[in-house]
């Protein structure tokens, strides 16, 4: 069972961090070679301090990600998707499926605190 939990770990720290490098290169326009490049950090990060943390961390990235295309266009995702699911990417469209809810709670509570 524990063999199970860490390919699956694995599986999904790997597909969360090709998403998070491609968007940050491709979108962001951050080098890759730059030592502020997630895949770098996320690299060092891992190394630091093992699998699950690196993971946690790597997920609340992609959330933070998430909710910065909130304003991205329906078009604008639909390019994305191609290009990410071109290169066998997960795309930001599954993503958002993942994690939308807990992203739109966030995004709904820094906008209107009065409500919660």
């Amino acid at each position: 069972m524990a063999r199970d939990t860490s390919n699956a770990k694995q599986n999904e720290y790997q597909a969360l961090s090709a998403f998070m490098d491609y968007f940050s290169t491709q979108v962001w326009g951050i080098a890759p070679d730059s030592a502020a490049h997630p895949a770098k950090v996320g690299r060092e990060i891992l190394r630091r301090v093992g699998m699950s943390k690196a993971l946690a961390g790597l997920k609340q990235a992609v959330n933070d990600t998430i909710e910065a295309t909130t304003d991205l266009d329906v078009e604008g995702v639909r390019t994305l998707d191609r290009a990410l699911a071109e290169r066998g990417i997960i795309t930001l469209s599954e993503l958002r499926r993942r994690y939308w809810r807990k992203v739109s709670l966030r995004h709904c509570q820094k906008t209107h605190p009065e409500r919660h």
